[in-house]
């Protein structure tokens, strides 16, 4: 990251899960000396990530079709597929920079 912050990035693309093609926009708003707490931190950001091997953006967006039609004839299988605790419109930023500290 100090790389990118050093040739003037303030905004990349970062890609994942290569096979599902998910690409996330990653944008620097400032940079500070961080020795007493985490060197990364997330603001903010929207929505749940996708669960793992939901087959890529198309896939994605048939789960969360069928998550908000409880009459959909797949909807028992897949809201057990994702758990119980999976809410799509849910983004929660402390537990991203929880993880944050991790690395």
């Amino acid at each position: 990251m100090d790389d990118l912050i050093a040739l003037g990035y303030r905004q990349f693309a970062y890609d994942c899960d290569f096979g599902d093609g998910w690409t996330h926009t990653v944008r620097i708003d400032s940079v500070g000396d961080h020795h007493d707490g985490p060197g990364l931190a997330c603001l903010d950001g929207a929505r749940a990530c996708p669960p793992e091997d939901c087959g890529g953006i198309g896939g994605y967006a048939h789960l969360l079709e069928v998550l908000f039609d409880p009459r959909h004839e797949e909807f028992e299988s897949l809201r057990e597929w994702v758990g119980p605790g999976f809410e799509p419109e849910r983004f929660d930023v402390r537990e991203v920079n929880r993880r944050l500290t991790l690395w």
